[in-house]
């Protein structure tokens, strides 16, 4: 799904003829794909169990709004809500990392987390493009487009929570603020 996004939100930005030819190849690709491989992608298992987690979470975060159940602590408190047959036995993860952070270090934790995340979605491309420089442009947007799939990808899973993705993250974004400066000290 973050990869969809991703490319919808590069073909408008770049070519709608990228929108287009992904849509396409997506379709041939289901008529031509294997039975079991058009059963995993029509199942809606993986979602369902996701809502639940994500309503048990819901739960925990009512409970400890402000002060959240402290840092790393979501797996282990986790078993206290759930509400299948692994109630009291089995941890897990909220499988969306915005809501497991809220309820690991609270609301006021979550926010300060997403306006650093806005922060870097605010790069100026106009610095970059006045560059003249073609390819820097589309490096810079690349990264940008490939930060903002991680980000969406959060919701549905817990990439900010494994520590050699999230140290690409992070250093994706920092080469995205060097290539900006570097760019703007060329103008």
């Amino acid at each position: 799904l973050a990869f969809f996004v991703g490319l919808i939100f590069l073909g408008f930005l770049r070519s709608k003829a990228i929108v287009i030819a992904f849509v396409v190849l997506a379709i041939v690709f289901y008529i031509f794909s294997p039975q079991k491989v058009k059963d995993a992608i029509t199942s809606t298992l993986s979602f369902k169990d996701r809502i639940e987690m994500w309503k048990n979470s819901g739960e925990m975060l009512k409970d400890k709004p402000i002060q959240g159940f402290g840092l790393n602590t979501f797996y282990e408190n986790y078993k206290y809500y759930r509400k299948d047959k692994f109630k009291y036995k089995k941890g897990s993860y909220a499988h969306n990392c915005y809501l497991q952070q809220a309820v690991e270090v609270g609301i006021p934790g979550l926010l300060i987390f997403l306006y650093l995340l806005f922060s870097i979605f605010k790069i100026p491309f106009k610095i970059i493009s006045k560059a003249g420089n073609k390819f820097s442009l589309n490096l810079a947007l690349g990264i940008w487009i490939g930060l903002f799939n991680f980000c969406i990808y959060a919701f549905f899973d817990t990439n900010f929570y494994s520590l050699p993705l999230v140290i690409l993250f992070w250093f994706m974004a920092g080469l995205l603020f060097s290539t900006q400066k570097i760019y703007k000290n060329a103008i």
